[in-house]
This record gives structure tokens, C-alpha cells and sequence, in this order.
């Protein structure tokens, strides 16, 4: 018998005999469903799991020009923008074609051909400067603008400008302006205008009288323009050597601008294209470092441990809703389960749960539940996130019968694992199977990660034929299709349609819904289910130290949009949470 007949070659016929008889309507494309979901968008399955962190998870951006300065990668600039964000024309060619990109903080990638003085002539994708006017004198100068000013949740905004060459008399300033600054005056020398000139080295801060500042320009030398929207300071550099603050207490919107004022003056801007020849990711690192040391040396206030008589209502009430961190955790850990790490902590801070001065169980409002039930919400948890899926809802239907019943999305969700997890089950034992045809796995592009781990409710499997499995894919499909099928929410009709789609491949790994297999994603299904449990019991479906981390990332994300440059200093998932 030749290897055509094996399970893994007959598993086209397989998969199209489960799209036909589980899935409604026809199926989608590869291309259209491509087009329909970034790879990095939460998938509907996840916002329906755990809608909390999925809905509010930061969306990358993938372009390669502007292309963003590495250290501005881990700052709010590097996020994609809802529908109704400003457009930035970045040119792609010499030819004068754009292309159409919606950033949330649009950084500036180019000067503007509609922003700038008669004077000067625009090339090399609109980023080199060359005067082209009478050049007699300060009248005759020039001035352009970048395409967009700079956003102050960089934290801090750099740009260099290379001095192709410094013409007859090198009156060449290098800097930033406001909007509504005339063009007609080299930066600095209008009100909102800042500049640093090279015939004289000297900064000028919106007034025509500069005080000496630096070095002067010549040919070939690299002047780079930072502004610190932290401590509102600007200051330049000279072929990557810092020549210090030049400007302090600025306010207002800053565009990049440069002016030219003589004959044969050419300049060449770099917006963050290409690698600066100063060293800005390491000024970056050590200005985000003393801003997180002084947050973090910053005392927290002691929560007090008794509520004193008072007749100040507002203050009673404050100390009443108090809580220490110690008791954040400790919440935290029984809302999720994690009965003996409570216990832990509570012997490790030197005291006793449910003694003075310490909550007990049934004190603090997360903790409403009896032992056995946080016992069996333990179980149900840790059945889940071994996938383990009949195991858990056999515990909840003996436990909490009505939680599935009165919880649509939820069970929703948890039946989707099961059908999820025995595709996992079929792609095992296709994986073992296919050892004893090649030598290296590897080579065929099976890059999904499948854990051994020991799934009791298909344990069966894993002595008889994949065409079982397969059955079993088709059984649970069709489970799913009459549950969930005529569903009147339509994102879980096209929750459910994601994830049919992982048998329309002959291999579930290569199709667009392979994220699915990823087994963080028994990780939102046991946090769903357990928040469910405790709703149907009278608590809060989430801990005190997860309201408190959500009201710290709204925060976060307020003071970002309010442009703080200080809140650029924090990136919540590297800082906090990893």
C-alpha cells in the first residue's frame, strides 16, 4: 500500500466533507478572509472569550516608509488609528506617486511642496531643500515645513538634516515653528520660531537677536533637532555629538522647518527613514529611566487598617473603600482559585487569613465564596487550561448547572475550545505519525506548538486511527453548528465561522484562523468561565486588582490622548505587566 492512502493523504477529502456538513453558508476565501481580519486584530472568538484585554489590545503598525526610529518603537506613535484618523501622503517614488497611511500620532516623514517659501525647490522624495531665489539678502530668505507637526506622545521628537552643501554663505537654519509662522524669515526669527543658524553658530527663540549656541555648519555636517516634550527643552546636535539645551519652556505645536537664504544652500532631512548618526535611542533610555525612577521612588500612601469615627462623610468613606496591596493580591488570588498562593502570602505578611486586621474569606467582597466552591472553581480552571474541555463542563453542569444556560457567549466559548482542542488532539497525532515518513519535521513547516498534554475526554484517540479524531471533529462541529448556528448575535455567527475555517486547510496550522490553536487561548476561556461562576453567585465578574489595572490603562491611554508626554514614557505591557 503506497503513502496515498495513508490518514494524512486522505485528509482533503476529510476537511471538505466537514466544511460541507458543518459550515453555513459558503466559506470564505484565504484572500478574503485576509482581508477581513489583520493577523494582529483580536479575533472575534477573543473579544468574546475575554472582550476586556481584547478589545483593548494596541494595534501594531506594519509599513515600511515612514519607517519608525527604533526608539519610538515601543512609544503610542507605533499604533494604527480608527477609521476617522488623519491621512499622511508618503511619497513612495521620484514620480510623485503616495500612498494613503492612517496613523493615530502621524510622525513627520517629509516636507511639505504646499507649506514653503517660492524660494526653494523640493526633490529626492521631498525631503532635500535647495534655494533657488535672489540671495541678496534677510528678505530673500526661505523657509519650509514638515507635512505634519511634531506629536508629543513621542516623548521625544528627533530629526536630523544633512548639509549637502553650504552654498555661497551657509545661512542655513535648522529647527521648528508653528503652523501660522511666516516662511518668508529663516527659524527664529518670527514669533513661535525656533532656530539654530550655521554662518554664526548662534540659536535664535523667536526674535530676529540670537545668543551664541554652537558650532557653525559646513559641508557634509549631520545637525540634528530634538525636542523634549517632557521637560519642554530643545536642544541640537553636530555629527552625533549633543551640543546641549539651546531652548527651555517652549509651548505651542511644533512643526520641523528649515531655511535657506543664499546661493547653492542644499539640505537633505532624514524623519527616522534611515539610522541617525546621533545616538537618540540612548538619550531615550536614559531620559525614560529617570522618569520611571522617579515614579518608582515615589512613596505609596498607607492604607489605613480602622475606620475612625468622623463626621466628614466623604472621608469615612474613602477609608472605607481603602485597601492595601497585600489585600489586592490576595483578592485576586481567590477570585481566580489559587486558594493555598493565598495562603502563602497571607503567612508570608505575617498574618492570619481572616485575622485581625486582615480579610477573611467572606470580608472583602470578591471573596464571597465557600471553600468547596473556590475548590471547584479551582478544578474547573485547571481542567480548562489542560484542555480538558468535557471534564469541565461535566463539573459545571454537577456545580453550577445554570452558569452555560444563563451565559450565551461564555458557553459559546467553551464549546468552541472542545472543538478546538480535538483539532489539536488530530494534528498530534498527524505530527507522530508522520515521523516514521521524514526525518525532520521541521522541513514541512509545522511551526504550531502541540504539548503533550493528557486530554482525558478524548483519550481515546490516541489508541485508534486520526479518522476517529475526525469524526469526532465532525461530531463537535455539528454540536456547535445547532447551538450556536441560528444564534441571534451575529458576532458569534461569525465567531463561529473563524473557527470552522481551520478545516477548510488540509493543514489547520497553514489557514488564517490558526491562531485559534494557540493554547494561551484556553487561558480567556478560563478566565471567562470563572468570572461567569462568580456573577451567577452575586460577585463582582472581576477582582479588585483587575478594576484597578483597567482603571490604570484607560488612565494611561487619557493622558496619552491628551498628548502628556510622560505617559510616552510607558509602554503598560513591557513596564507593568511583563
Amino acid at each position: 500500500m503506497t503513502n496515498s492512502n495513508s490518514a494524512s493523504s486522505r485528509r482533503p477529502n476529510q476537511t471538505s466533507l466537514l466544511s460541507s456538513n458543518i459550515i453555513a453558508g459558503p466559506m470564505r476565501s484565504n484572500t478574503a478572509m485576509n482581508s477581513t481580519r489583520s493577523n494582529n486584530s483580536p479575533s472575534a472568538l477573543a473579544q468574546i472569550a475575554h472582550p476586556s484585554t481584547a478589545s483593548s489590545a494596541p494595534i501594531r503598525v506594519h509599513t515600511q516608509q515612514p519607517r519608525i526610529p527604533t526608539y519610538l518603537l515601543d512609544t503610542p506613535v507605533n499604533r494604527c488609528e480608527l477609521p476617522s484618523a488623519p491621512q499622511t501622503l508618503i511619497p513612495q517614488s521620484a514620480s510623485g506617486e503616495y500612498e494613503a497611511r492612517t496613523e493615530r500620532f502621524p510622525l513627520p516623514s517629509n516636507w511639505n511642496p504646499k507649506d514653503r517659501c517660492r524660494h526653494l525647490d523640493l526633490s529626492r522624495q521631498l525631503l532635500r531643500v535647495s534655494y533657488d531665489g535672489p540671495g541678496h539678502g534677510e528678505g530673500d530668505a526661505g523657509a519650509i515645513r514638515a507635512n505634519c507637526p511634531m506629536p508629543p506622545q513621542c516623548g521625544i521628537y528627533y530629526y536630523e538634516v544633512k548639509i549637502i552643501s553650504k552654498g555661497k554663505d551657509g545661512y542655513i537654519g535648522v529647527g521648528f515653528c508653528d503652523r501660522d509662522v511666516s516662511l518668508e524669515r529663516l527659524p527664529g526669527w518670527e514669533k513661535n520660531s525656533w532656530g539654530y543658524h550655521g554662518d554664526d553658530g548662534n540659536s535664535f527663540c523667536c526674535k530676529g537677536k540670537g545668543e551664541h549656541y554652537g558650532p557653525t555648519f559646513e559641508t557634509d555636517d549631520v545637525i540634528g533637532c530634538g525636542v523634549n516634550f517632557f521637560d519642554m527643552t530643545a536642544f541640537y546636535t553636530k555629527n552625533g555629538v549633543h551640543l546641549g539645551v539651546a531652548f527651555r519652556d517652549l509651548k505651542g505645536t511644533f512643526y520641523p522647518s528649515v531655511g535657506l537664504n543664499t546661493t547653492g544652500e542644499v539640505v537633505e532631512a532624514n524623519f527616522g527613514r534611515r539610522n541617525f548618526v546621533y545616538d537618540i535611542d540612548q538619550l531615550f533610555k536614559e531620559e525614560k529611566s529617570r522618569f520611571m525612577s522617579g515614579v518608582i521612588s515615589r512613596p505609596l500612601p498607607a492604607a489605613p487598617t480602622k475606620v475612625e469615627s468622623t463626621t466628614n462623610t466623604l472621608l469615612r468613606q474613602r477609608v472605607e473603600q481603602s485597601i492595601n496591596m497585600n489585600e489586592l493580591v490576595m483578592t485576586y488570588l481567590h477570585h481566580h482559585g489559587y486558594c493555598a498562593t493565598a495562603q502563602s502570602l497571607v503567612r508570608e505578611a505575617g498574618g492570619t487569613e481572616g485575622g485581625a486586621g486582615g480579610p477573611t474569606l467572606m470580608q472583602t467582597d470578591d471573596l464571597v465564596f465557600a471553600d468547596k466552591n473556590t475548590i471547584v472553581r479551582q478544578e474547573i480552571r485547571k481542567h480548562v487550561l489542560e484542555g480538558n474541555i468535557d471534564a469541565a463542563i461535566h463539573l459545571m453542569d454537577n456545580h453550577f448547572p445554570t452558569v452555560l444556560q444563563d451565559n450565551e457567549e461564555v458557553n459559546f466559548a467553551l464549546y468552541c475550545r472542545k472543538f478546538i482542542e480535538i483539532i489539536r488532539v488530530a494534528l498530534r497525532l498527524n505530527h507522530l505519525s508522520s515521523i516514521s515518513h521524514q526525518n525532520d519535521v521541521q522541513e514541512r513547516g509545522e511551526q504550531m506548538e502541540i504539548d503533550d498534554t493528557r486530554l482525558d475526554q478524548i483519550s481515546r484517540h490516541e489508541k485508534n486511527s486520526e479518522d476517529i479524531v475526525w469524526e469526532d471533529v465532525l461530531s463537535c462541529g455539528r454540536q456547535l453548528q445547532m447551538l450556536f448556528g441560528s444564534s441571534s448575535k451575529q458576532h458569534l455567527r461569525m465567531a463561529l465561522q473563524e473557527v470552522f475555517f481551520l478545516i477548510a486547510y488540509k493543514d489547520p496550522t497553514e489557514s488564517s484562523s490558526s491562531h485559534l490553536l494557540e493554547i494561551s487561548g484556553r487561558e480567556e476561556v478560563a478566565t471567562a468561565l470563572n468570572s461567569a461562576i462568580i456573577g451567577s453567585m452575586g460577585g463582582s465578574a472581576i477582582s479588585s486588582l483587575e478594576r484597578v489595572t483597567r482603571q490604570l490603562l484607560l488612565t494611561h491611554e487619557e493622558l496619552v490622548d491628551r498628548g502628556v508626554a510622560a505617559a510616552s514614557f510607558f509602554n503598560m505591557q513591557k513596564d507593568i505587566f511583563e
